[in-house]
């Protein structure tokens, strides 16, 4: 199970979203769900990052509200070393389901 740890760890999530990620079966695209802590709303908020020919995106939502249009992420790797908290919580919880 991947945790990230390093840099080299978030070069080897970007480089292989596509297995982490789940496949939106409304567009195609690959999306990595994950509940974000340091949204400021009430309950619990939830980021999608997610790749569209070969760039990344993410949007937020929560109870009541949601990002109007997806923000542009010229930065992945910044994105996900600092979601990192999230991403791991994420991908440990996946690694829990027995497919």
């Amino acid at each position: 199970m991947l945790v990230i740890r390093t840099l080299n760890d978030v070069r080897s999530f970007i480089d292989n979203f596509n297995t982490y990620a789940e496949i939106d079966e409304n567009n195609g695209t690959y999306v990595f769900s994950l509940e974000n802590g340091n949204l400021r709303c009430v309950g619990i908020g939830i980021t999608n990052f997610y790749r569209l020919d070969e760039q990344f995106y993410h949007n937020n939502y929560g109870m009541n509200w949601r990002d109007k249009l997806a923000d542009e992420v010229d930065e992945p790797q910044k994105f996900v070393w600092e979601n990192r908290k999230w991403i791991n919580a994420k991908l440990k919880r996946n690694n829990e389901i027995d497919y």
